[in-house]
């Protein structure tokens, strides 16, 4: 795996790149809290598989810079990184995979940009469309997101998730994890200003555009799909599946939030399934 610190016009991204120069080009974005080595496993994978794969630090993040305005953090600012970052390893299309967050700014991507995605995996956050629907007229779903709420306060959520050495966020990480990569979790998290800016991204959703269009995507689509989120409820996948032209729905009965953790081995499979089609 080979770093790189990307410039997107002043702003610096780190971007962790596995496999060979002349594979086809894969962007994988991870989302709240994690980091480009929420990816590892896959990108081995894909790596092995002969594919060009790009974990992107998005801004905020890790070793990333980290605005501190929360206008920074908006999806159209977002979208606008990844297609930056692709730009500047001379990128015309590429796969995508999103995962929490990243799935968030992947759907706006295929929305607003398809012309530059070849195909998309999805993973645990529903098409935007059948967010709205659920946050405003499902109760359990209202119940599951009310951290989201907790995280609009200022100061105090930055103040709560540091406690007892992240105690919080890291009860709420994959059971997979090893000692070792939740102490790689603490350590991104620690960084100066990384938590607020982690958070600002919460923050900034009610300046953001959710959807375009009708909401239909053209890309051809695989969501996969951890049955236990606790976040999320699984009827948003199944609603998410009839905004596609070309997609499936995958279910992993035992997964959680962090599917690609908690079921790597099926999920690395179904993702190569996917993207050799």
């Amino acid at each position: 795996m080979e770093d790189n610190i990307v410039d997107i016009g002043g702003l610096f991204l780190h971007v962790v790149q596995a496999g060979p120069a002349t594979g086809e080009p894969v962007i994988l974005l991870h989302g709240f809290p994690d980091a480009w080595f929420a990816w590892q496993k896959q990108l081995q994978a894909l790596a092995e598989a002969g594919f060009n794969a790009f974990a992107i630090d998005q801004r905020g993040y890790n070793l990333s810079d980290k605005p501190q305005n929360v206008i920074n953090y908006t999806t159209d600012v977002l979208v606008a990184d990844v297609l930056r970052v692709a730009n500047h390893f001379g990128i015309s299309s590429f796969h995508l995979l999103g995962h929490d967050f990243g799935a968030l700014i992947s759907w706006q991507l295929a929305l607003h940009h398809p012309e530059r995605l070849k195909r998309m995996i999805i993973v645990n956050v529903p098409h935007p469309f059948v967010l709205n629907k659920f946050l405003l007229s499902r109760p359990t779903q209202m119940l599951k997101s009310a951290y989201m709420a907790f995280f609009q306060l200022p100061y105090l959520p930055e103040a709560v998730l540091k406690l007892n050495n992240w105690k919080l966020l890291t009860s709420q990480l994959s059971g997979r994890l090893t000692d070792a990569q939740v102490e790689q979790y603490r350590a991104a998290w620690a960084k100066p200003g990384a938590i607020k800016s982690m958070l600002n991204w919460y923050r900034a959703l009610k300046w953001s555009r959710q959807g375009g269009g009708d909401g239909s995507v053209k890309i051809p689509t695989r969501i996969i799909w951890g049955k236990k989120d606790p976040y999320l409820m699984h009827g948003m996948a199944i609603e998410s599946v009839n905004f596609l032209e070309k997609g499936s729905l995958y279910t992993l009965q035992e997964a959680g939030h962090w599917v690609q953790h908690d079921e790597w081995e099926e999920f690395n499979r179904l993702m190569l399934e996917h993207l050799l089609m």
